[in-house]
């Protein structure tokens, strides 16, 4: 998604909840494309707690956010509102902080989920928009100290998720594979910090490693995850019987949402190519000029989609 002078590339829906089962997965799950150069870091503070001592000096340019586009007008309350009461976050969980109100922000894995979960919502709101809200909930969960402390951080992994790579992951070349993970493991912690990028991504890194050296030895390349398929379901399984499933392995209730997600998820891809293919046609009517073409998919976007959020998350696919 291309958002101002910043590329980032939406995390998978499950990305913060199940594991991948293969090195093949690790390329588009660990190492997000990267299509643009990265801009640099924000200036750290003149004084603040010690935990920014954790973070890398500046560099030169601007915040990550930079060239963003204009500021949004809707407050927090209303992106809420859009985002986790009629978007993509509908019944979706929040992610813990992984800190504490009152006590020292600490390096944890649990805010990298944070993040990834509001960069889901891509394409329903900016990438500003999407700063706002974050900052806006740990406020309110932490404190002014922690948000502002996190609203950094939050800057330095959207700069590294635009970051520009020069090794590509090739699952079929272990070499490859070898090097593009040295790589990422460089520039994380040159943009976070070692104990940033050890707490955000050591546990993936050392995963792959294994499985990397697993292979080259001769092991399986595939590990399968046993929860994999109550994430991601192949086509075709029988709606019943998958939630008996997950409602056995993580209850009813979440079970109940997960089935909710599925749904909406299902009817948000038939409207789509529903319009799709209305697209189509339009563009295949000869009798009309292209300014009435134009018009006639204007007019049918905002038919099919009323609520403005819902219609630029839709011109996104």
């Amino acid at each position: 998604m291309q958002t101002g002078k910043l590329t980032i590339s939406k995390p998978r829906r499950w990305g913060w909840v199940a594991a991948p089962a293969a090195i093949a997965a690790a390329s588009a799950v660990w190492w997000p494309a990267s299509t643009g150069p990265t801009s640099g870091p924000s200036p750290r503070p003149e004084a603040g707690p010690s935990w920014l001592e954790a973070l890398p000096p500046p560099g030169s340019g601007g915040t990550a956010t930079e060239g963003a586009g204009v500021m949004s007008s809707r407050t927090p309350a209303q992106l809420d509102e859009a985002l986790r009461v009629k978007g993509s976050l509908r019944g979706v969980d929040l992610p813990p902080w992984g800190s504490v109100r009152g006590q020292a922000l600490k390096p944890n894995r649990a805010l990298r989920d944070r993040f990834d979960f509001y960069l889901l919502a891509m394409g329903e709101a900016s990438l500003q928009e999407l700063g706002k809200l974050m900052h806006s909930h740990a406020e309110q969960d932490l404190g002014p100290e922690l948000a502002t402390g996190i609203y950094a951080i939050w800057e330095r992994y959207l700069q590294l998720q635009s970051h520009r790579f020069v090794h590509a992951a090739n699952p079929a070349d272990l070499a490859s594979m070898q090097a593009a993970l040295q790589e990422h493991q460089q520039v994380r912690q040159q943009v976070l910090g070692a104990v940033w990028a050890k707490a955000f991504y050591a546990e993936d890194e050392a995963q792959l490693a294994a499985d990397i050296d697993r292979v080259m030895n001769g092991g399986n390349l595939n590990k399968p995850d046993p929860d994999q398929a109550l994430f991601a379901p192949p086509q075709g399984t029988d709606p019943d019987a998958l939630y008996q499933q997950r409602a056995a392995r993580f209850g009813k209730d979440k079970a109940q949402r997960l089935k909710e997600l599925d749904d909406a998820e299902a009817d948000w891809n038939r409207r789509i190519d529903t319009v799709r293919a209305q697209v189509q046609t339009l563009k295949q009517s000869a009798h009309l000029s292209t300014l009435q073409r134009n018009q006639a998919i204007s007019s049918l976007m905002d038919t099919a989609f009323p609520d403005p959020a819902e219609k630029m998350r839709a011109s996104g696919v």
